[in-house]
């Protein structure tokens, strides 16, 4: 509940928590997690009013809005040559191993590697794939290779890691915040999203 209005609200990852910290344990406390593909039906459905989702419903009874956008970075040793650099593109992480996520998993850092490599026809050398970036942080940090991250991760990174900014050609890592395009829900989302 959020300005004495109650609002049932949905999200797939930690991404929300990433975002609304101040809101972290209240959400994770009321509210549950989905698997991003059940979120839109349980908007539609009336089983929550909000959704935070990485990309905006293909539903024209639902409606998304920015609410957070971020580039990534890649995540490398401290100590190695490349820590110095300003930025990163495909290019000057070919010859590197990579510490990758499945599709299932991680769908937008997947696509985000994956298809910065296929632009110059290449594909990255993925020395293993990882659910959770905090296993990545780890592989990174013991030398299995180097990884692509949302910025946010720098919260999360030892100080022996380095963040530094990858050049993705425009493409960036969301958050939508979605809901009924119709209805009673916009006065409950809109009193909750306000403060």
């Amino acid at each position: 509940m959020k300005n004495g209005i109650a609002c049932r609200v949905k999200w797939p990852s930690n991404a929300a928590n990433k975002v609304c910290a101040t809101e972290a344990s209240e959400l994770s406390e009321n509210h549950s997690r989905n698997r991003i593909e059940e979120i839109p039906s349980e908007i539609a459905n009336h089983r929550t009013d909000i959704a935070f989702v990485r990309r905006p419903p293909k539903d024209e009874f639902l409606k998304a809005d920015l609410l957070y956008q971020q580039d990534a970075v890649v995540v490398l040793p401290s100590a190695s040559e490349l820590a110095g650099r300003v930025s990163f593109s495909a290019a000057d992480i070919r010859d590197h191993p990579i510490i990758g996520f499945p599709k299932h998993a991680r769908p937008i850092l997947h696509d985000l590697l994956w298809n910065s490599y296929r632009a110059h026809g290449w594909q990255p050398d993925i020395a293993c794939e990882v659910i959770d970036k905090s296993t990545m942080l780890q592989l990174v940090a013991h030398g299995v290779g180097i990884g692509l991250a949302p910025a946010w991760i720098r919260a999360l990174a030892p100080a022996h890691l380095s963040c530094i900014p990858y050049q993705t050609d425009g493409q960036s890592i969301e958050l939508y915040i979605a809901q009924r395009a119709a209805g009673n829900s916009k006065l409950r989302v809109s009193s909750w999203t306000s403060s």
